[in-house]
């Protein structure tokens, strides 16, 4: 096996310390192929800010490992399983931080490179042993994969993404629930902060944690700047932030490795170190204004050399280097809008509006009362240009309109030769559409555009991005037009297919996407996947070739929520048919101790709604008392006030077990149906996930089709393992004998993602679906889902035929169903 980037060659087997240190990796998650006694687990912990994985190659290793990370008080932290199919790694796609193997001894079942190279995160270390030597090698960031530091992209606000990986969602990466979400009452009432931002591995979010401090919740919202592996979503840092300095979206940048952003209202703008969280610098004189609002005009700009500092009545710009004020920029009575950052031309472009605040609003920005836009020199802040041809002026309006409308400036895109200008049209933001083009070089207004489209109820215009020579604008319903600032033709792209009302605009070189997790080509072809959206206002976030998602209360469509990352990865094919029925097991004597270790990982478990809770509440099972820890894995059997035995899962068990015949049944985030005997011995275990994929769930690893419970139907145990019905490999549905774990039946319910005609016209889209749930039986049926706008339900009886099925999820519902 011939490896390349190897560096630090050595004979001896590296220490716990030489691995973190050499590696580089503080927090996130590792993996040991090849567990034995747990140590090395134990120690990669690195006190509680790096979630680790072993795979043992056999149960007795396993077993062993585990003995003794439970007796450190670790488990959970640290954990391990049997390495199943050894065809592949049971992770998903670059997942994993830091990867440690002795491919000498693993022999013949160590993986091919391709292999370790697949689940390894870009910039991931992994440290390995061949031919008597260890040695580290470091995975390279594939071409074609881009960040997302800015709301809107980079400093010039581009909007869209360079990167060119990003497909479809098909599959979950990560998922953290960490903001809750109140379903009820009005979706647009929601706050979910300034959204996520994406630098190379670290993700950085405003979050509102008032489930982390639940007593700060009851009195106010309890908002923080916090960051988190952006492949694997394990936390790594957690800072204090006051809800006032997270109001402006345009007020969080994640650029080089720094985060900057205000932590309170009264302080001065802050840079701090992403890998660590520790405060770098701050800018001098750049304390928000006292009132900050869903109106104010609070704006970062991070470029190479600049930073650029709006606070509503005046911009700055510093040297990034130094952290020195460059210039500061301000006229009498006026308030400094939207500036951009264009390095590249030594320019810096900002409206200047009288300081009444008419309608301008950080959602759909959009001020009336422009004086002019100007482009300043980036060295020196003096003017080059202003160009009052742009200024407010007011429209011809409908006879139904009680005031006057204006021309609304909110978005300034700097393209190829011209500086595309833009007004929304939306609720929450102006009242009538405009799109223009000012030359970048003399600053004439050369077009400008009233009535660029018929506005109606359903015909919004949102925000407007730059790809390809080519400005692109969209509103709610699905609504794209394309247009050219140097002739100001308005072409429309996609018309009418779906209700995107409310999320914003984004793209790759290869879609156009929309908040709902819709994909359109540049045909105007694409694909509608009803499984996220973005948070009010906020664009899906396309980056390091995934899509990621803010939390939502929005009901238009079943969701998965929360703050993620989801991926075009398929499922990886099938797992064997030697895996489906695995049999038997002897007891196995582990010492355990309810409780979590300390550390950012472990805080985040109990931050969610599927398996928050410490323990489940107990079952009888005859003489004995079950009770699961969800968190170690752990289901434990009481005998009056004495532990008889625990056994241990592989992920997560969330819900009591079942007693019947004999055995207690019970499911794990494992994709496992389990079913253990009344000494703790495995009676007979079945995989009924598709295959074995691990994805980052709140501080730990779970399969991408987890089995939530189990519940009877006559006699038989029935079990689902899955997620969201539309993702690859959907739901499985299935019914056990509890005695021998024999299948009785096995339903396959699958969801396809709703396609789109070129141009949008006549899609339909099958918006409604189910989340997976622990099955509900009565009356002969079964029914799944959790119901209402959190994730809607799916009932029916097992002698229903799986094609019937399939074809009832994939129908669009009709007028009045939901």
């Amino acid at each position: 096996m011939g490896w390349s980037g190897l560096v630090g060659v050595r004979a001896a087997d590296p220490g716990v310390a030489e691995v973190l240190n050499s590696s580089g990796v503080r927090g996130g998650l590792a993996v040991h192929v090849g567990a034995s006694d747990g140590s090395l687990e134990c120690g990669l912990t690195n006190e509680g800010r790096i979630s680790v994985h072993g795979l043992a190659l056999d149960d007795a290793s396993r077993d062993a490992a585990r003995k003794t990370i439970f007796s450190k008080g670790l488990y959970g932290l640290a954990s391990v399983a049997t390495w199943n199919d050894r065809t592949r790694l049971p992770y998903a796609t670059n997942l994993a931080n830091l990867l440690v193997a002795d491919l000498d001894a693993l022999g013949a079942a160590a993986p091919k490179r391709e292999e370790l190279e697949r689940v390894m995160a870009p910039d991931g270390v992994m440290f390995l042993k061949l031919g008597g030597k260890w040695a580290k090698h470091v995975k390279p960031r594939p071409g074609g994969m881009d960040d997302w530091g800015h709301f809107d992209y980079d400093a010039q606000g581009l909007g869209t993404s360079q990167d060119e990986l990003v497909e479809p969602v098909r599959q979950q990466q990560w998922i953290a629930s960490l903001q809750p979400i109140p379903i009820e009452g009005n979706p647009a009432g929601y706050d979910p902060g300034a959204g996520v931002r994406i630098d190379g591995r670290f993700a950085v979010m405003d979050v509102n944690d008032s489930r982390g401090a639940p007593e700060k919740a009851k009195k106010s919202d309890y908002w923080v700047l916090h960051c988190r592996d952006a492949f694997n979503g394990t936390p790594l840092w957690t800072i204090p932030r006051d809800v006032k300095a997270a109001r402006s979206r345009w007020s969080l940048v994640a650029e080089d490795g720094v985060a900057y952003a205000w932590l309170k209202i009264d302080e001065e703008l802050t840079a701090i170190d992403l890998a660590s969280g520790k405060v770098l610098r701050t800018f001098a004189g750049t304390e928000q204004p006292e009132k900050v609002d869903d109106r104010s005009a609070i704006c970062l700009r991070v470029g190479k050399q600049a930073l650029l500092v709006g606070l509503n009545e005046r911009l700055d710009a510093f040297d990034l280097k130094t952290g020195e004020r460059a210039w500061s920029f301000a006229e009498e009575g006026m308030r400094v809008l939207v500036p951009v950052l264009d390095e590249a031309r030594g320019r810096v472009y900002c409206v200047v509006a009288e300081a009444a605040e008419r309608d301008f609003r950080s959602r759909w920005p959009t001020s009336q009362v422009v004086r002019a836009v100007v482009a300043l020199d980036l060295k020196t802040g003096k003017t080059v240009w202003e160009c009052e041809a742009a200024a407010s002026v007011e429209i011809p309006h409908e006879k139904s309109d009680k005031e006057p409308r204006f021309r609304g400036i909110g978005q300034l895109v700097p393209g190829d030769k011209h500086l595309v200008v833009f007004g929304s049209k939306a609720i929450g933001g102006g009242k009538s559409p405009f799109i223009g083009a000012i030359d970048l070089e003399t600053g004439e207004l050369v077009h400008a555009d009233d009535h660029p489209f018929e506005p109606n109820y359903n015909a919004h215009s949102y925000n407007v991005l730059w790809r390809d020579g080519l400005a692109y604008f969209a509103g709610a319903f699905t609504r794209v037009w394309s247009y050219d600032p140097a002739t100001g033709d308005i072409v429309a792209v996609v018309n009418d297919s779906w209700n995107q009302r409310c999320t914003r605009f984004a793209a790759t070189p290869k879609w156009l996407m929309f908040g709902q997790a819709a994909y359109y080509d540049e045909n105007g072809a694409g694909v509608q996947a009803s499984v996220g959206r973005a948070g009010c206002a906020l664009p899906n976030t396309p980056a390091n070739g995934m899509t990621y998602f803010t939390p939502t209360m929005c009901g238009c469509t079943t969701l998965v929520r929360g703050f993620q990352a989801m991926s075009g990865e398929k499922s990886g094919g099938p797992a064997g048919d030697a895996l489906r029925l695995v049999k038997g097991g002897p007891p196995v004597a582990i010492q355990a101790a309810a409780g979590f270790p300390e550390g950012p990982v472990a805080e985040d478990w109990i931050k969610q709604d599927r398996a928050g809770q410490s323990e489940t509440a107990p079952v009888k099972a005859g003489e004995l008392e079950l009770v699961a820890y969800p968190h170690q894995h752990r289901l434990e059997a009481r005998r009056g006030s004495q532990v008889a035995w625990n056994f241990v899962a592989d992920a997560r068990i969330s819900s009591p077990p079942v007693f019947v015949d004999g055995v207690a049944v019970f499911g794990a985030h494992d994709g496992w149906v389990y079913a253990v005997g009344g000494d703790g011995s495995l009676k007979w275990k079945s995989l009924l996930a598709p295959a074995e994929r691990a994805i980052g769930i709140n501080g730990q690893l779970e399969n991408s089709w987890p089995v939530y419970g189990v519940a009877l139907l006559d006699g038989k145990v029935v079990a689902s393992a899955g997620t969201h019905v539309e993702f690859d490999g959907g739901v499985t549905v299935a019914a056990f004998e509890p005695k021998t774990g024999e299948r009785i039946w096995t339903k396959e319910l699958q969801k396809s993602s709703s396609p789109v005609p070129a141009g949008g016209k006549r899609a339909e889209i099958a918006a409604y679906s189910f989340l997976n749930s622990v099955p509900k039986v009565a009356d002969g049926m079964i029914e799944l889902g959790d119901g209402g706008r959190r994730g809607g339900t799916f009932r029916f009886s097992p002698d229903e035929d799986e094609a019937t099925l399939n074809s009832r999820l994939n129908s669009p519902e009709k007028k009045g169903d939901r």
